[in-house]
């Protein structure tokens, strides 16, 4: 495939090794590139709808973020949280390996990644991301060869209210030096870019903040029901 602009001509020839070939039968096949080929002609996705898209035909834009994953081609959608809650994007049905990165911003060129997820299985989906109400952020499709496959993406939305100290910048502080904390992670998140936890990669975290009264040493020892599976790492 070669790109094309509308109304310009394209010139062919039709050659052959032997000077006296006769049968020359050949195909012709036009493909349109997908509406949602650029970032300023990104496409709504809605809630609890799936979307059917491909990256057949795209290209890449003039203007594009960084990728961790550098991606062929892409496409481009918006969808937006119709209250405060947690979201993920599920990309299904597709063929080859595509890259599904989730980003913030309104331009190409000053969008902040806040998921990022090379997809090489059908089926697997980004971690739950916080969202607040009206907010928006911006979902690319990309294959990582060419052609590119159809595929269906969907945005999977909880509506409810996270932990306090889902984020590290909202850490509860403690205070003391001997307690012991009723906590839990229901409903959390992983925030993008958080380190791995004792030498494991986790899934959803609370966060909290203690300053010594004196010098001295620290014991974390996890209790009730989730341990052993539960995750404790303390950082200075």
């Amino acid at each position: 495939f070669f790109p094309v602009s509308a109304g310009a001509p394209v010139h062919l020839t039709l050659l052959h090794r032997q000077l006296d070939a006769r049968n020359l039968p050949w195909e012709w096949r036009f493909r349109r590139l997908p509406p949602n080929d650029q970032f300023d002609h990104r496409l709504t996705l809605e809630f609890g709808v799936p979307a059917s898209g491909s990256t057949l035909g795209a290209t890449l834009g003039p203007v594009e973020p960084p990728f961790v994953v550098q991606p062929h081609n892409n496409v481009w959608w918006s969808w937006t949280a119709p209250s405060d809650g947690v979201v993920r994007f599920q990309l299904s049905e597709f063929q080859g390996s595509q890259v599904l990165d989730v980003f913030k911003g309104a331009s190409p060129d000053a969008l902040e990644a806040v998921a990022r997820y090379s997809i090489g299985t059908p089926g697997l989906a980004t971690e739950f991301l916080p969202v607040g109400t009206g907010e928006t952020v911006q979902v690319m499709v990309g294959a990582q060869s060419s052609p590119g496959s159809d595929f269906r993406l969907e945005a999977q939305f909880n509506d409810m209210s996270r932990p306090t100290n889902d984020d590290f910048a909202q850490r509860l502080r403690l205070s003391g030096e001997n307690f012991r904390i009723q906590g839990a992670n229901w409903r959390t998140t992983r925030e993008f870019g958080e380190p791995i936890h004792a030498d494991r990669f986790g899934g959803r975290s609370v966060w909290y903040s203690w300053r010594a009264p004196a010098d001295g040493d620290v014991t974390l020892t996890p209790q009730g029901d989730g341990f052993p599976k539960l995750l404790l790492a303390a950082y200075q």
